[in-house]
Protein backbone atom coordinates (compact mmCIF):
# COMPACT_ATOMS: atom_id res chain seq x y z
CA UNK A 1 0.00 0.00 0.00
CA UNK A 2 1.17 3.33 -0.82
CA UNK A 3 -0.03 6.39 1.69
CA UNK A 4 -0.90 9.73 -0.47
CA UNK A 5 -1.98 12.62 1.52
CA UNK A 6 -5.52 13.05 2.01
CA UNK A 7 -6.17 9.35 1.73
CA UNK A 8 -4.92 5.85 0.69
CA UNK A 9 -3.94 4.44 -2.49
CA UNK A 10 -3.42 0.75 -3.04
CA UNK A 11 -1.39 -0.78 -5.92
CA UNK A 12 -4.38 -3.38 -7.02
CA UNK A 13 -7.87 -4.19 -5.95
CA UNK A 14 -6.39 -7.45 -4.37
CA UNK A 15 -4.43 -5.19 -2.28
CA UNK A 16 -7.23 -3.36 -1.42
CA UNK A 17 -9.04 -6.65 -0.46
CA UNK A 18 -6.39 -8.70 1.31
CA UNK A 19 -5.28 -5.62 3.78
CA UNK A 20 -9.23 -4.75 4.43
CA UNK A 21 -9.02 -8.85 5.31
CA UNK A 22 -6.31 -8.39 7.79
CA UNK A 23 -7.49 -5.21 9.42
CA UNK A 24 -11.23 -7.33 9.80
CA UNK A 25 -9.61 -10.41 11.11
CA UNK A 26 -7.05 -8.40 13.39
CA UNK A 27 -9.88 -6.20 14.60
CA UNK A 28 -12.40 -9.36 15.33
CA UNK A 29 -9.68 -11.47 16.84
CA UNK A 30 -8.55 -8.65 19.34
CA UNK A 31 -12.08 -7.89 20.52
CA UNK A 32 -12.82 -11.27 21.28
CA UNK A 33 -9.97 -10.94 24.17
CA UNK A 34 -11.78 -8.69 25.64
CA UNK A 35 -11.41 -5.05 27.26
CA UNK A 36 -8.01 -4.81 28.40
CA UNK A 37 -6.80 -4.91 24.33
CA UNK A 38 -7.48 -2.11 22.12
CA UNK A 39 -5.68 -1.16 18.47
CA UNK A 40 -4.94 2.30 17.26
CA UNK A 41 -3.46 2.73 14.10
CA UNK A 42 -0.87 5.48 14.70
CA UNK A 43 2.24 5.32 16.81
CA UNK A 44 3.54 8.87 17.29
CA UNK A 45 7.44 8.72 17.48
CA UNK A 46 7.09 9.99 20.87
CA UNK A 47 5.63 7.71 22.29
CA UNK A 48 9.01 5.22 20.89
CA UNK A 49 11.44 7.16 22.14
CA UNK A 50 10.05 9.97 24.53
CA UNK A 51 9.14 13.85 23.59
CA UNK A 52 12.14 15.06 25.44
CA UNK A 53 14.13 12.83 22.36
CA UNK A 54 11.94 13.76 19.68
CA UNK A 55 13.85 16.40 17.66
CA UNK A 56 13.20 16.08 13.95
CA UNK A 57 10.16 13.77 13.90
CA UNK A 58 7.53 16.09 13.99
CA UNK A 59 5.00 17.30 11.91
CA UNK A 60 4.45 21.16 10.79
CA UNK A 61 2.19 22.07 14.23
CA UNK A 62 4.84 20.70 16.75
CA UNK A 63 3.06 17.56 17.07
CA UNK A 64 5.00 13.86 16.85
CA UNK A 65 4.97 12.63 13.82
CA UNK A 66 3.73 8.98 13.40
CA UNK A 67 4.41 5.35 12.10
CA UNK A 68 1.08 3.88 10.61
CA UNK A 69 -0.09 -0.29 10.55
CA UNK A 70 -2.26 -1.29 8.67
CA UNK A 71 -3.64 -3.72 10.90
CA UNK A 72 -2.72 -1.23 14.17
CA UNK A 73 -0.72 -1.38 17.43
CA UNK A 74 -1.64 -4.09 19.83
CA UNK A 75 -1.86 -2.35 23.75
CA UNK A 76 -2.97 -4.73 26.57
CA UNK A 77 -3.95 -2.98 29.57
CA UNK A 78 -2.88 0.73 27.93
CA UNK A 79 1.09 -0.90 27.59
CA UNK A 80 2.06 -0.99 23.72
CA UNK A 81 2.35 -4.76 23.31
CA UNK A 82 2.75 -5.35 20.00
CA UNK A 83 2.11 -4.43 15.88
CA UNK A 84 0.25 -6.15 13.20
CA UNK A 85 1.75 -5.52 9.11
CA UNK A 86 0.23 -6.40 6.37
CA UNK A 87 1.94 -6.54 2.93
CA UNK A 88 1.26 -7.16 -0.51
CA UNK A 89 2.67 -7.58 -3.35
CA UNK A 90 2.09 -8.52 -7.23
CA UNK A 91 5.87 -9.79 -7.65
CA UNK A 92 8.96 -10.02 -5.67
CA UNK A 93 9.79 -7.18 -5.03
CA UNK A 94 10.60 -5.48 -1.70
CA UNK A 95 7.82 -3.64 -0.31
CA UNK A 96 8.09 -5.85 2.81
CA UNK A 97 11.03 -4.75 3.81
CA UNK A 98 9.60 -1.96 5.07
CA UNK A 99 8.10 -4.27 7.69
CA UNK A 100 11.68 -4.73 9.39
CA UNK A 101 11.39 -0.79 10.43
CA UNK A 102 9.69 -2.33 13.42
CA UNK A 103 12.72 -4.34 14.58
CA UNK A 104 13.96 -1.25 15.63
CA UNK A 105 11.71 -0.65 18.97
CA UNK A 106 9.96 -4.12 19.32
CA UNK A 107 11.54 -7.11 20.18
CA UNK A 108 11.10 -9.78 17.51
CA UNK A 109 8.26 -11.67 18.91
CA UNK A 110 6.28 -8.66 19.24
CA UNK A 111 5.61 -8.49 15.32
CA UNK A 112 2.83 -10.01 13.42
CA UNK A 113 3.12 -9.85 9.68
CA UNK A 114 0.79 -11.10 7.23
CA UNK A 115 1.54 -11.18 3.50
CA UNK A 116 -0.34 -11.76 0.58
CA UNK A 117 -0.23 -11.70 -3.09
CA UNK A 118 1.39 -13.43 -6.10
CA UNK A 119 4.94 -12.25 -4.80
CA UNK A 120 4.79 -14.17 -2.13
CA UNK A 121 4.21 -17.78 -3.71
CA UNK A 122 6.20 -19.76 -6.30
CA UNK A 123 7.98 -16.97 -7.69
CA UNK A 124 9.91 -16.45 -4.99
CA UNK A 125 11.69 -20.29 -5.93
CA UNK A 126 12.75 -18.86 -9.51
CA UNK A 127 15.33 -16.27 -8.07
CA UNK A 128 16.72 -15.28 -4.90
CA UNK A 129 14.99 -11.86 -4.44
CA UNK A 130 14.56 -9.29 -1.32
CA UNK A 131 11.08 -10.49 -0.56
CA UNK A 132 12.30 -14.26 -0.29
CA UNK A 133 14.99 -13.10 2.05
CA UNK A 134 12.87 -10.92 4.19
CA UNK A 135 10.85 -13.88 4.79
CA UNK A 136 13.19 -16.40 5.94
CA UNK A 137 15.36 -13.56 8.15
CA UNK A 138 11.52 -12.99 9.76
CA UNK A 139 10.86 -16.37 10.46
CA UNK A 140 14.35 -17.66 11.14
CA UNK A 141 16.45 -14.70 12.02
CA UNK A 142 15.71 -15.27 16.09
CA UNK A 143 17.46 -18.37 16.03
CA UNK A 144 21.37 -16.71 15.68
CA UNK A 145 20.13 -14.71 18.51
CA UNK A 146 19.72 -17.40 20.56
CA UNK A 147 15.82 -16.30 20.91
CA UNK A 148 13.12 -18.65 21.50
CA UNK A 149 10.26 -16.91 19.57
CA UNK A 150 10.88 -14.73 16.41
CA UNK A 151 8.40 -12.72 14.20
CA UNK A 152 5.05 -14.19 13.58
CA UNK A 153 4.67 -14.13 9.71
CA UNK A 154 1.99 -15.82 7.87
CA UNK A 155 2.19 -15.87 4.47
CA UNK A 156 -0.82 -16.17 1.82
CA UNK A 157 -2.70 -17.44 4.73
CA UNK A 158 -6.74 -17.85 4.67
CA UNK A 159 -8.80 -16.44 7.35
CA UNK A 160 -9.00 -19.42 9.67
CA UNK A 161 -4.83 -19.84 9.37
CA UNK A 162 -4.11 -16.06 10.12
CA UNK A 163 -6.93 -15.97 13.12
CA UNK A 164 -4.83 -19.01 14.60
CA UNK A 165 -1.56 -17.80 14.42
CA UNK A 166 -2.83 -14.53 15.01
CA UNK A 167 -4.58 -15.68 18.86
CA UNK A 168 -0.89 -17.89 19.14
CA UNK A 169 0.51 -14.41 18.64
CA UNK A 170 -1.58 -12.50 20.94
CA UNK A 171 -1.18 -15.09 23.85
CA UNK A 172 2.38 -15.08 23.58
CA UNK A 173 2.36 -10.94 24.33
CA UNK A 174 1.13 -11.69 27.81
Amino acid sequence: MTMKKGGREFSSLESRSTEEDHVRWVDEVVKDYGADWTIKYALPISEIVGEENNKYARKQNGKSSEYLSDGGYIYYKNNLRGVCEHKYQEAPKNAVERAGKYLLFFHHHEIFISTAGPGFGEMMLERSCETAKFLEVAWHGHKRLGLDRGVTLVNNANESEFKKALRIWLNGLI
